[in-house]
């Protein structure tokens, strides 16, 4: 008699454990989602958002307008959507993937800061440039990337880098680069100093170019639209005999080593930093920064 009951409470621990397994496997975390979802929105949720992030949407309504066109974008954080919102609305032609990006950069620029720090940013870093440029390209959200290009499908605004220091020139002004830039391109100089047959002296004769600096030079220039204003590119010598130079040629050969890269065919005097493998992977293919 014992035994036939601990084998009864054994199949009923068994049973319930299958049904208990069952039941997990089978239960939907949104199923207190108080808006309906299609099968293909309902399976891209629970992909893209861990368990903490469905108990959000569900615990505050966060309605699928609201995420659903965001939720594959590079960078998506749910706990934004209030933000994307906010540009999107401010500024309709933006992608979503550049609302996402810049509210991104803005995080890690300004950790902790509430929506209305946000705003005041907007107002100083987008909406300054958009009231002074109704036809401008989108906004660049990451324009600190070192392999950031000002190709013509987005300008970097009023972008200025949070890292620029002074480089001594010898034969001309001294001039400023972002720190990362500075450092290989000093290493680069002095390895080119020392380097046989290079007698002429190494004259540079541009490095970073503020908004306003450009400006003054080019009163009909659309602000964002430059390279210089990166902070990461070098102007040797700009006459038309400069490719013909020992120095030209040093470079043209050793400058990848370094992280810089010539920036295009039409301006041999322009070299352009990008970071050790960036540079060397282009010097392989035989490619300038743009082609």
């Amino acid at each position: 008699m014992k035994q036939k009951r601990l084998l009864f409470v054994i199949l009923t621990c068994m049973v319930a454990v299958v049904c208990l397994i069952h039941m997990n496997r089978s239960y939907d975390p949104l199923s207190r989602y108080p808006y309906e979802l299609s099968e293909s929105q309902h399976s891209a949720v629970l992909n893209a958002l861990s368990s903490d992030e469905i108990e959000y949407i569900i615990e505050y309504a966060i309605s699928p307008d609201e995420y659903l066109r965001y939720l594959n974008c590079r960078y998506f954080n749910i706990y934004r959507v209030q933000e994307y919102s906010y540009m999107r609305t401010t500024f309709p032609t933006v992608s979503n993937q550049d609302a996402v990006s810049y509210i991104y950069y803005l995080e890690n620029k300004h950790p902790a800061q509430s929506m209305s720090d946000f705003s005041e940013y907007y107002v100083h870093e987008l909406v300054r440039y958009y009231d002074d440029y109704p036809n401008a390209l989108p906004v660049l959200a990451e324009a600190d990337a070192l392999d950031t290009a000002v190709d013509g499908t987005h300008s970097v605004g009023y972008y200025s880098p949070k890292d620029l220091i002074s480089v001594s020139n010898p034969y001309g002004n001294d001039f400023e680069l972002r720190r990362e830039a500075a450092e290989a391109y000093q290493q680069m100089i002095q390895a080119l100093s020392s380097a046989p047959g290079i007698e002429e002296e190494i004259k540079v004769t541009q490095g970073y170019l503020s908004y306003q600096d450009i400006k003054e030079i080019d009163p009909t220039y659309t602000g964002g639209t430059s390279d210089y204003q990166l902070g990461l590119s070098v102007v040797f010598d700009s006459s038309s005999a400069f490719s013909e130079t020992a120095v030209y040629h040093w470079l043209s050969e050793h400058a990848y080593e370094y992280g810089f890269i010539q920036y295009n065919a039409m301006e041999p005097y322009h070299f352009r930093y990008i970071g050790k493998d960036n540079a060397a992977a282009l010097k392989q293919k035989g490619e300038y920064f743009c082609n």
